[in-house]
């Protein structure tokens, strides 16, 4: 299995387990820095901004005792929403790897009423390498059995 695979494993564990189905890791060298979940408990429940990667950037800028994740890569369930994306480039997160496209969920994001898209247009500008597809079908598969979406779409 490779790093990004072993990874994106660790990050669907957590959107399992969240009370939204996303998750995120963020590595260094090698080491976990930090995992995270949307809602997982570890936030305020009514943070807006407690999105599964920025609860990891959270956790990961506290243990470094640092705001500069340079050297890291952030591992997502799904492609970052421009929130997210948004906290990545402000940490100085160079990479980021995700498992589903935000099209490939555009179904479960109408149910819950909400518009995650955004225009990646931006990205090269910012000097961040996307990579996806990674686990894919095991993230559509969590999706399917988690309870949030299971309530949202019946």
């Amino acid at each position: 299995m490779s790093n990004n695979a072993t990874y994106m494993k660790l990050a669907i564990e957590e959107a399992r387990n969240a009370s939204w189905p996303f998750g995120a890791v963020i590595v260094k060298r090698g080491e976990v820095i930090a995992t995270a979940g949307s809602g997982d408990g570890q936030d305020e429940s009514h943070d807006p901004t407690a999105h599964a990667e920025t609860n990891a950037i959270r956790r990961a800028a506290s243990k470094l005792g640092s705001g500069d994740l340079s050297g890291t890569i952030l591992y997502a369930s799904c492609e970052p929403c421009a929130l997210c994306f948004g906290a990545a480039w402000y940490g100085g997160i160079k990479k980021i790897v995700y498992g589903t496209a935000l099209a490939d969920i555009q179904s479960i994001n109408k149910a819950w009423g909400g518009d995650l898209g955004f225009p990646h247009e931006h990205i090269q500008e910012a000097g961040i390498t996307f990579e996806g597809g990674v686990l894919k079908e095991e993230v559509l598969e969590m999706y399917k059995s988690h309870p949030r979406v299971k309530a949202s779409i019946s």
